[in-house]
Formats: C-alpha cells, sequence, structure tokens
C-alpha cells in the first residue's frame, strides 16, 4: 500500500475500530490500518474509498441529512424532519455540516460540467401546426428568507431556467400518436445570481436533451422584463446552430 503522504510503501498493522450514524442508527465497523516508516503517518484506505475520511455519516445518512437540510432550516431539519423521516437522531451542526458540504461539492462538479445523468434525446411533441417544437423559459421568483432567531429578512430573487416538452392534449400531436400517454420532460436550473448565471447551465441542459432535433423553439417569458430576448441570444449564441431565432417567438429551421 502506498501512503498517500510521502508515496512510500505504508505497512498493514491491523485494523482500527470506527463509529458510524447510519440510518439504522449507530454501528461500528473495522477498517484496514496502514502505517508509514518514512513519514510517520498512518491512514485507513477504506475510508477515502467509502466517503467516510470527513464525516462519522454513512452515506445513506449524509443524503438524508442533506435532504432534510434543504426543506427547512437547519434546527428543525434536525429535530423534527430527520425523525419523522427516518428516526435519525443528529445535532443541527451535523445537519448544517453536512448540507453546506454537499452543496459546495455539487456546485463544482456543476461547474465542472459533470454529468449527473445520461444524455439522451427527446422525442419531441408537435405543435398545432404538426411542427417538432422545444420550449425554454426563464422567470424570476422570490425566495424567502429567515433573519436570526426567526426574525424577518428579506428575501432574494432566484433566476429559474427550464427547457421542457410539454404533452399537448392531442394525440395526434404526439411524438408517437399510436403509443401509450408519454410522461411530461422538464429540466430546470437555478441561481441566486441573476439571470445571465442561468444561460450557460440551461444551454447544457438543452443540450443533453437533444433541442436541436425540434423543428420549432418557443421562449416564454416576460416581454416588460426583456429576459426573453437575452435567454434567446444566449442560447442561440452558445448552439451554433445555422438560422435566424426570434428570441420574443419561435424559432424555425
Amino acid at each position: 500500500m502506498t501512503c498517500p503522504h510521502c508515496h512510500e510503501d505504508a505497512r498493514f498493522k491491523g485494523y482500527r475500530a470506527k463509529g458510524l450514524i447510519s440510518i439504522l442508527g449507530p454501528l461500528t465497523i473495522e477498517r484496514g490500518y496502514y502505517h508509514c516508516p518514512s513519514c510517520h503517518h498512518g491512514h485507513c484506505p477504506g475510508d477515502a474509498a467509502f466517503g467516510l475520511d470527513r464525516t462519522d455519516l454513512t452515506s445513506g445518512a449524509a443524503e438524508l441529512a442533506t435532504l432534510a437540510g434543504t426543506l427547512d432550516n437547519f434546527a428543525r431539519a434536525a429535530e423534527v424532519i430527520l425523525p419523522k423521516m427516518s428516526g435519525l437522531s443528529i445535532a443541527e451542526s451535523t445537519v448544517e455540516r453536512t448540507t453546506e458540504a454537499v452543496g459546495a461539492e455539487l456546485g463544482r462538479a456543476i461547474e465542472a460540467k459533470v454529468a449527473f445523468d445520461e444524455a439522451r434525446a427527446w422525442d419531441w411533441h408537435k405543435d398545432a401546426e404538426g411542427v417538432t417544437c422545444a420550449y425554454v423559459s426563464i422567470d424570476l421568483t422570490g425566495v424567502a428568507r429567515q433573519g436570526p432567531n426567526g426574525a424577518a429578512a428579506e428575501g432574494e430573487m432566484m433566476a429559474v431556467g427550464m427547457v421542457y416538452n410539454p404533452v399537448p392534449e392531442e394525440p395526434r400531436q404526439w411524438a408517437d400518436p399510436d403509443g401509450p400517454r408519454p410522461d411530461w420532460q422538464a429540466r430546470y436550473v437555478a441561481s441566486l445570481e441573476g439571470q445571465e448565471a442561468v444561460a450557460e447551465p440551461l444551454h447544457h441542459q438543452a443540450g443533453r436533451v437533444g433541442i436541436g432535433g425540434a423543428i420549432r423553439w418557443r421562449y416564454l417569458h416576460d416581454r416588460r422584463r426583456g429576459r426573453g430576448h437575452r435567454l434567446g441570444t444566449s442560447i442561440r449564441r452558445r448552439t451554433d446552430l445555422a438560422g435566424s431565432v426570434p428570441a420574443t417567438g419561435a424559432r424555425r429551421r
């Protein structure tokens, strides 16, 4: 085993116990322990392999803590939501630390354009004129905030972008008119940093669902705020598709 600190040979010295909190309650596991005679550091390779090198929560418990931490404030997540959800009992600070760590990791993955799913082109449905049509929208929505000790605080505006493939009421407009009723398909992106920050990740999601396969695009937006023009221009610029795109209406090749 190679030492992660100095890259010399580390020697197996036995097993070390580690206490963990799982979704089934506390448990103890034993991991192989290695010691390096060169730099005198010791490590358990299994900790990093199973994501236990920075936390006492198993991956399942960390996932539940993160879900609870995104639903409400951290205190309520620890005292009410988690016990109801799974019987898991952890401190408010643990919920906060876990949720923020996962959020930071997710942010880095998004910036690096890590794929969270398989890229697959959607079967676009048709509009009333029988033309395959993709829908893209962007809007701002208010997000409530709470100050210290439950005090009122000023809210924030979040930009939300969406690319979607709504199911028409008429089966003849479906991608497969003879098949069963299809599911509604949608991808969302959001940012507290303004609408410009939404354009690039929205373009990425649109590409993963094959927006270029739709003959017509429709941009839905609030004309009064001019968001549709910026959104249409951004996606148009980044997709490198030929043809003029009326950003406030429909695009047709």
